[in-house]
């Protein structure tokens, strides 16, 4: 029985954790998303706006931005 006892605790426990980091991820995503759009609406390149507020490095958004305008997106 105290084994049952456990096991149950653990898997609550579990389930717990796990809500609690998908919460913080959708949440975490939802402000990252405003961001970018309240960055672009304001004028700003959408590929570096997002690399900004992601903290990518700043030579690789350049990069991806050039690549994407050789390509016709802009």
């Amino acid at each position: 029985m105290e084994d049952n006892k456990f096991w149950l605790g653990f898997w609550a426990i579990a389930a717990v954790l796990g809500v609690v980091i998908a919460t913080y991820i959708a949440i975490t995503t939802n402000h990252t998303t405003d961001k970018i759009a309240e960055m672009v609406k304001a004028g700003a390149d959408p590929v570096l706006a997002a690399c900004a507020v992601t903290g990518m490095p700043a030579g690789l958004c350049a990069q991806c931005a050039a690549t994407l305008k050789g390509k016709g997106h802009e």
